[in-house]
């Protein structure tokens, strides 16, 4: 009775923190632990459909895994023949090896039949578990964000950088521009006042010339006027695609309205990072290839879980930690 009430605890407290911020940390928490004194209600139930629930939920999460891990290595293939070979473009076959590792490690670990094996399998598999479901809360906040946003309109339009090959936007970054053109001509057709566009982005190590000249060069070559262009061309990530933008379009439009372009991807890390930084601006969605979806998002999961470090480390101890608690009052019986 104890691990249900427990189990029903950590419901209630993944449903309170849709109400808090860090939400992804919460709800990943919450759900780890629900799952885990789920888990161990039904292995103390000596009924036999608990049994076949177990068995069952278990061959489908095997099933679930190899084919993800089958379809996030495909897709790696098909991205490096598009894009060519880079280690963000090489990321999802990564995570797809690192999932079918997973099952032959919990396979070799029960083989050894040792209490210490069975808790370092649960502690694994509690930590993937952990970082699959915190992606499972990025993919559907980002959905929700983009959802969310109203009808695009500002004095400003602030398109966010990206790498350019060759001195030119790539499609993915064409797009973005496309978007804030977009939202340019809505006001021209609507008789309002034009807005600036203001594109950020500097130069990296490998481009020929800075992001930012690269984008005003195709915004002007699809019809916008030189002068509702302004360049920002210092800036070297996002954070900063965010300050240095936002203090260019206070000078050009003192006190203007502004909205912030970028691939539906990346739009909820840039929310993120804009409300961190006490900007009251939304991010408005350019569409991303469907090829190169997986990959995008799982390289703003990383940036994310970058961006909070130190949280998501502390939380895998306390699970490590847990778990090894449990086997050394196991081993003592």
């Amino acid at each position: 009775m104890t691990w249900w009430i427990l189990c029903a605890l950590s419901v209630v407290a993944a449903v309170a923190s849709f109400r808090k911020d860090r939400r992804q940390l919460r709800i990943g928490v919450a759900a780890v632990f629900a799952v885990l004194f789920a888990w161990i209600a039904i292995g103390h139930s000596n009924s036999r459909f608990a049994q076949i629930l177990v068995v069952v939920l278990a061959a489908g999460l095997l099933l679930l895994t190899l084919g993800t891990a089958v379809f996030l290595i495909l897709n790696s293939v098909i991205v490096i023949r598009r894009e060519g070979r880079s280690l963000a473009n090489l990321l999802p076959a990564v995570v797809g090896l690192f999932l079918i590792a997973l099952p032959l490690l919990a396979a070799l670990l029960l083989i050894q039949r040792s209490i210490w094996s069975i808790g370092l399998l649960v502690a694994c598999l509690l930590v993937a578990f952990y970082i699959t479901l915190v992606f499972a809360a990025f993919l559907a906040f980002s959905v929700i964000y983009r959802a969310s946003t109203r009808r695009p309109t500002a004095d400003v339009v602030l398109v966010l950088g990206s790498k350019i090959f060759d001195g030119k936007p790539p499609p993915l970054l064409q797009r973005r521009i496309d978007r804030a053109i977009d939202v340019y001509r809505q006001r021209e057709a609507a008789g309002e006042s034009l807005p600036v566009l203001v594109f950020s982005g500097g130069q990296g190590a490998d481009e020929s010339r800075s992001e930012a000249a690269a984008m005003a060069e195709y915004a002007e070559s699809q019809g916008i006027p030189a002068d509702h262009a302004v360049l920002e061309d210092q800036a070297v990530n996002t954070r900063q695609n965010l300050q240095f933008g936002v203090a260019i379009a206070q000078q050009v439009r003192p006190g203007g309205s502004m909205l912030i372009a970028t691939n539906d991807y990346h739009t909820f890390r840039a929310a993120l990072i804009a409300r961190s930084l006490g900007l009251r601006a939304e991010v408005i969605a350019a569409p991303t290839a469907s090829y190169y979806v997986p990959s995008a998002y799982l390289r703003e999961f990383i940036a994310v879980l970058r961006d909070y470090l130190w949280w998501h480390i502390a939380v895998v101890v306390c699970l490590v930690g847990f778990v090894g608690f449990l086997v050394w009052e196991s081993s003592r019986h």
